[in-house]
């Protein structure tokens, strides 16, 4: 289980790290909407800079960080949401993935 608490306190350690890589990092998901989850803590990565995110970097940040990583879509994986009313290119998902935090418990990763 993950509590809010405890949430914020890995959301503060990686905030640190992954600046850096021109990523801002979101919570999200049943932590954020209920206070807890039972399931897995749902962090998100949206760039911030002009001069380019390195989700390279930043994965192999979180690698060091949380452990090994798994795919939970890949790079590639375009959101089924994208609004038909805008001409610009959709945005494209550089991952979907799934950690394990130092006790074992899972951490799902999307960045964007």
């Amino acid at each position: 289980m993950w509590t809010l608490d405890e949430a914020l306190i890995l959301v503060r350690r990686l905030q640190g790290f992954v600046r850096p890589t021109c990523y801002h990092l979101a919570l999200g998901g049943g932590v954020l909407n209920n206070g807890r989850s039972d399931k897995d803590l749902d962090l998100y990565f949206i760039p911030f800079s002009e001069r380019g995110p390195n989700p390279d970097g930043l994965r192999a940040i979180l690698r060091e960080e949380l452990g090994a990583e798994y795919n939970l879509g890949g790079p590639s994986v375009r959101p089924q949401d994208v609004d038909k009313a805008y001409e610009q290119e959709p945005t494209w998902v550089n991952g979907r993935f799934t950690y394990r935090s130092a006790d074992g418990r899972r951490v799902d990763v999307f960045i964007a």
